[in-house]
């Protein structure tokens, strides 16, 4: 009986540990889905410019920040996808997404 419960409060405290995470990572999106239409409406404005030059820089500057993050992403979704502890995964997740909102 005791261990039934001591089971049943650990599966308890992944799924809230797993519903954190989930916020965080809709957090991330949110903050993902702002800078995407902030460049976006400053590459307008740059392309409204008809400046060549100035449209090639800023489109590589832009290029070169989104393969950064795209990177970063994908560097930590495969770290995670291959560990089997529920909950070491969701600490290391909580704490990457600490880490990038300090940058």
């Amino acid at each position: 009986m005791i261990v039934i419960e001591r089971e049943k409060d650990q599966r308890y405290q992944e799924l809230e540990k797993y519903t954190e995470d989930v916020e965080v990572m809709q957090k991330e999106l949110a903050g993902f889905k702002h800078d995407m239409k902030n460049i976006w409406i400053s590459f307008s404005e740059v392309i409204r410019s008809k400046d060549q030059d100035f449209i090639e820089k800023t489109f590589n500057e832009i290029k070169e920040k989104l393969e950064i993050q795209v990177a970063e992403v994908d560097k930590v979704s495969n770290d995670l996808a291959h560990m089997k502890e529920t909950v070491t995964k969701g600490l290391l997740h909580q704490k990457h997404s600490l880490a990038r909102e300090k940058k």
